[in-house]
């Protein structure tokens, strides 16, 4: 049986702050679509640039799924809107009036 290695690739990138402190080994990226894997950095060769060394990896479906369902229940987290409780109800009481008033936006034990 034969199996052959995976593949791998040479990356030039613009050696900054965001890329000196992002590429490190072992860190997962994708490209095109497919997982690949940092093996090597080089940040001393040339100067301004950092060469980056990657190898083929495989694609967790199942982690990707759980990242995903985190990620859109984080989501509706955030999209929930703040609405500041207030009272319903007529502005104008008569004499012998009966009005009803309810709490709008207030959460039980407010």
């Amino acid at each position: 049986m034969y199996n052959r290695e995976n593949y791998g690739i040479f990356m030039y990138i613009t050696k900054d702050e965001d890329t000196d402190d992002y590429f490190k080994r072992f860190t997962k990226i994708e490209i095109n679509g497919k997982p690949w894997e940092v093996q090597t950095v080089d940040r001393l060769s040339t100067p301004g640039i950092i060469m980056v060394h990657l190898k083929e990896d495989f694609e967790n479906l199942l982690e990707k799924e759980i990242e995903k369902e985190k990620q859109e229940e984080k989501e509706k987290e955030e999209i929930k809107p703040v609405v500041k409780p207030y009272i319903d109800g007529p502005t104008i009481v008569y004499p012998y009036g009966e009005e009803t008033y309810a709490v709008v936006g207030a959460e039980e034990g407010d």
